[in-house]
């Protein structure tokens, strides 16, 4: 990957693309109603494999904390949930406005993107943040048990077998 990929703006471009706001849009109020009703929509694949949060592990229980007004939580549960809901509540803005508005805005975040280099911040901040959780050191929210475990002990007739 390259410096200019790295710092290449990505929200302006996504704002562009209305249609797809629009289904992320959609996705996410699915998602989030589904959960304030304690519905089991999306359970996080890498979690439920290996039994380690992802890089957004947490996130949907930092927005409905968020929703609450319970600042502290979300952030426990995950500290980017505020950058992403801000990201969110533009881009549905962008999906909802006529072109003629939409269009305008989305230059002028193009703009802020290229000047403050947000881009390649949040990218790097966001790795460094999943990297810190993976290793323990950082909350860890809640992940689903994993699938199977490497893990052998041994049975009263001696042999080896895999531990659920």
């Amino acid at each position: 990957m390259s410096l200019a990929t790295l710092f290449r703006p990505w929200l302006a471009p996504l704002m562009r693309q209305r249609l797809l706001c629009r289904l992320l849009l959609i996705a996410v109020l699915v998602l989030g109603v589904g959960a304030w009703q304690g519905w089991g929509l999306w359970v996080c694949p890498f979690a439920t494999v290996t039994g380690l949060p992802c890089h957004g592990c947490g996130m949907t229980r930092a927005f409905l904390a968020l929703l609450r007004g319970d600042w502290g939580t979300a952030l426990q549960f995950h500290p980017f949930a505020p950058f992403f809901a801000l990201v969110g509540l533009v881009c549905s803005t962008v999906a909802l406005l006529p072109q003629t508005l939409a269009e305008p805005l989305g230059d002028h975040i193009e703009r802020f993107e290229r000047k403050t280099r947000l881009p390649a911040l949040v990218l790097i901040l966001f790795a460094c943040f999943g990297l810190l959780r993976m290793l323990g050191l950082w909350y860890l929210p809640p992940t689903p048990k994993p699938l199977g475990t490497f893990k052998r002990v041994f049975t009263a007739e001696g042999t080896h077998q895999a531990q659920p």
